[in-house]
């Protein structure tokens, strides 16, 4: 999955007047970019107390992200603290402390000290960063402090500095977490590496040239003038070296009295001093960086301690002009930043991909365009043959613009829609609050994982006996078609999906396992003869065909291709638990050039429990291509994810896939699968080739 820094939807409303103006455009040739990621490091770590209320009220309530919930210390008890282990240390850049929000308590809202340490032991040798006395900060409000200090730490705590309790809703610690340099800028990466000794095998001196900050090299434990060096296979012009000292044990002695060396010649002879550490140690897991000017290329550079003391490192990196020396920042807006940064999942992944937009400097291709918002200006670069005098530009102000809607007591029912165009819908949530998301048209929009689905130009709720036949979904801000809560005995046939910013047709948008009302149940839906193309264009984990919590209905027919994620998603929610998911025939479908873009899907994506058992047959899934920028996660022509259950695979087409692809692929992880029928999938069949995909009629 891919996390989206973007700003502007594929459409875009617009308020007051509007200026068109043509431009060339040229990326101007600053600096690298370096993605900025500060976060909340405290969320979901480890804490310690010196009491609790009761276990209601525990320490683990003020890092679980939810502010309706709070720590509070024991009735009684004088001079409280609470504290968070961060696991390693940070640069932090600010801390927040939510007030508990079910009452007015002065008393946990003044009289308390910030303090800071890399010993866990937070009443010694630590640092005050902040304080607020004895006049509360407002009542249900957010206590802010920014921190200016550049040391790393790895434990913070709040201390009461007078004879009270304290309690609090949420303890927020930031911290900038971006990632290191690219290895493209690393010299030194999986380059050869020696010693003068290591400690064993698995401390040898290729750990610290292995863009891993978690292994380290060590010298033998022994008291000498210990020494590392790197091969970096040719003379390079060096701009910088980063010296990133060991992330578990806190030992002084490896974090001082060392030289950086850089030479010609691999005994080091006539070497020059890029840089230096003295007597004084630096801070626990520091890493220190060595800015480099010299017109002199090197091929050998060496960490050489200057006195007779023990040495580790955990990595190494030689940077050149090509890596990121003072680079561009870009630091993603609230809430975004915090939706996209600090979701357990999707995981955090070495080497993702990110892209930049909206913003006029990225002009560059035709068919381009940028939205000053301030001046209300939209700048395009014309295609070929496109003159500004006669262009056509559409700016859609709805986000629904067909609206279907009953009630449970009493629904539409017995409408039927042909060979209509839909069209020309907008999105602007995204445009205020970013996009972080999931998969399937989800998106993240609060703590403890909260999601909700992409909207539908075309939404339909608690009806039956609806019929979209022969007609166009296009150029949409967000889905094409979504059907919500109630919707049975409906058909989607025949229609075409294209140029979509979100997917095409989306069934159960509100993602709900069991109804309180049994008449919100979504089932009798059929999926037949569409062709879904050129979806997900602007939210690219999007699904050409997505059904959640449905029972007996059928996808068949149908033909998904050139899309970014999955072809057609089956479920939701990887859960065990019996729901109304069940029932669902995905059959015919001839699905071919998806994935284009991300992994951790397939063709025909399916999971959870279901029951009755599901049935997926006769598909010709093919032409399937892992992506260069795909994460390492699992891209496949069928992938049953976690807790799948009661799922029959039969007699699909899974061939030509490339390289790296899993045709059949069932999830080992978190549950796995269970009760999976396999039958006569490796095949190719002629037959089930000639009638996957639409039938003649359509």
């Amino acid at each position: 999955m891919q996390l989206d820094f973007r700003r502007a939807s594929h459409v875009l409303g617009l308020m007051g007047c509007l200026i068109i103006s043509s431009c060339t455009g040229q990326m101007p040739q600053n600096s690298p970019l370096r993605l900025q990621a500060i976060s909340n490091v405290a969320l979901g770590k480890g804490v310690g107390a010196t009491s609790s209320y009761n276990a209601s009220f525990a320490p683990e309530k003020a890092v679980d992200g939810n502010s309706n919930s709070f720590w509070a210390s024991a009735a009684g008890e004088t001079n409280s603290s609470w504290q968070v282990d961060l696991v390693q240390g940070y640069a932090l850049t600010k801390i927040e402390i939510v007030a508990r929000q079910d009452g007015d308590y002065g008393w946990s809202r003044n009289n308390f000290e910030i303090r800071a340490s890399n010993n866990g032991n937070l009443s010694s040798g630590y640092t005050v960063l902040g304080s607020q006395g004895a006049t509360p900060y407002p009542n249900l409000g957010t206590w802010t402090l920014n921190i200016s200090n550049t040391s790393t730490f790895r434990y913070v705590g709040v201390f009461k500095t007078a004879a009270e309790g304290n309690a609090f809703a949420e303890v927020r610690v930031f911290a900038d977490t971006s990632p290191p340099p690219p290895p493209s800028s690393n010299l030194a990466a999986g380059k050869t590496a020696s010693a003068s000794s290591s400690f064993s095998a698995s401390f040898d001196a290729s750990k610290a040239v292995d863009n891993s900050i978690g292994t380290l090299w060590s010298s033998a434990a022994t008291q000498a003038l210990h020494n590392w060096q790197v091969d970096l296979g040719q003379a390079y012009s060096i701009t910088g070296i980063d010296v990133v000292h060991r992330q578990d044990t806190d030992q002084a002695e490896t974090r001082r009295n060392y030289e950086v060396r850089a030479s010609n010649n691999a005994n080091m002879s006539g070497y020059v001093v890029l840089g230096s550490q003295g007597s004084s140690s630096l801070p626990h897991q520091a890493t220190k960086s060595i800015a480099v000017n010299s017109s002199i290329a090197y091929r050998y550079v060496s960490v050489t301690k200057t006195t007779n003391e023990y040495f580790t490192l955990a990595e190494v990196r030689v940077l050149t002009s090509g890596g990121v020396q003072n680079p561009t920042v870009i630091t993603p807006q609230e809430p975004e930043r915090t939706r996209s940064l600090n979701l357990p999942f999707p995981p955090k992944e070495d080497n993702q991909t990110y892209f930049f937009e909206n913003a006029l400097e990225l002009l560059d291709q035709p068919g381009e365009w940028y939205l000053n918002t301030s001046s209300n200006e939209l700048f395009y670069m014309p295609r070929a043959g496109e003159t500004m005098n006669s262009v056509a530009v559409i700016t859609p102000k709805l986000e629904v613009i067909f609206n279907i809607e009953g009630t449970l007591a009493s629904p539409v029912h017995h409408l039927q829609f042909q060979r209509l165009i839909f069209e020309n819908s907008t999105w602007m949530r995204p445009s205020s609050e970013g996009f972080a998301g999931w998969q399937a048209g989800a998106f993240n929009v609060g703590p403890n994982d909260l999601a909700e689905f992409q909207p539908g130009g075309v939404r339909v709720a608690a009806a039956n006996n609806i019929v979209f036949e022969r007609n166009t979904f296009h150029n949409m801000g967000a889905n094409g078609l979504n059907f919500y809560g109630g919707v049975q005995n409906s058909n989607i046939i025949g229609n075409t999906f294209n140029d979509l910013s979100g997917q095409g047709i989306s069934i159960d948008a509100d993602g709900v396992q069991n109804p309180a009302d049994t008449r919100a149940i979504i089932q009798g839906i059929g999926i037949k003869n569409n062709r879904v193309t050129r979806i997900g264009l602007d939210y690219t984990g999007s699904v050409g065909i997505q059904v959640g919590y449905i029972k007996n209905s059928e996808i068949l027919h149908n033909q998904v291709w050139d899309i970014p994620y999955t072809g057609i998603s089956v479920g939701w929610g990887w859960t065990s638990n019996v729901t109304q998911l069940g029932g669902i025939n995905t059959s015919y479908n001839n699905i071919f050039n998806v994935m284009k873009l991300h992994d951790d899907g397939g063709g025909i994506y399916t999971w959870s429990n279901q029951q009755p058992t599901s049935i997926v047959s006769e598909n010709y899934i093919h032409d399937i291509n892992r992506s260069p920028v795909a994460g390492g996660y699992t891209v496949a022509g069928i992938y049953i994810d976690q807790q799948g259950n009661n799922i029959a695979i039969r007699n699909n087409v899974l061939q030509p896939l490339g390289a790296n692809v899993n045709p059949f692929f069932r999830q080992p992880c978190c549950g796995g699968t269970t009760n999976i029928e396999d039958t006569n999938n490796g095949g190719n069949s002629q037959t089930t080739i000639n009638n996957a995909g639409i039938e003649p009629g359509y």
